[in-house]
């Protein structure tokens, strides 16, 4: 299905998210945690593993950067989670992102994967320049109401 925006407003990826390798916290270490790898299927989970410095907080979206299959979607983690190569990190900076909105986020960043494949992949620079075209309010603010409205 369709879904009509009253009024929506380009994005750039870097306005609203910070793109990480590496988490910018240090994690509690030894609770099982989900491994996220290049990936085109089952929100990108590999398998668990235990956590370790590498681990990520819940709340954030994963990009497969490359790979065969994957290269292109984004998959919202409501668990924390640790990454494999091949993927990246968004973290929220300007954007209230929880479990509705990550996931609309992902779906509308997932409509990328016919750009990119093995041979051309989701670089750093092409992240960061990404535009997503969002549902705003009358005050020009991502409508988070109308989004969350979808889920119901």
């Amino acid at each position: 299905n369709l879904i009509e925006f009253n009024k929506s407003r380009d994005f750039k990826i870097s306005d609203l998210f910070e793109v990480l390798s590496k988490p910018k916290k240090k994690y509690k270490y030894n609770n099982e945690v989900n491994l996220i790898s290049a990936k085109n299927n089952n929100n990108g989970i590999r398998g668990t593993i235990i956590s370790d410095e590498n681990t990520f907080e819940k709340n954030k979206i994963v990009l497969i950067t490359g790979g065969n299959g994957g290269a292109g979607l984004a998959f919202y983690q409501n668990a924390d989670f640790n990454i494999s190569s091949a993927t990246k990190v968004l973290n929220p900076i300007n954007i209230v992102l929880d479990n509705n909105i990550g996931i609309f986020i992902s779906l509308i960043l997932s409509k990328n994967k016919k750009l990119y494949s093995r041979g051309h992949t989701w670089t750093l620079k092409r992240i960061n320049d990404t535009i997503i075209s969002l549902p705003v309010n009358k005050n020009g603010i991502i409508d988070y109401e109308f989004i969350n409205s979808l889920f119901k």
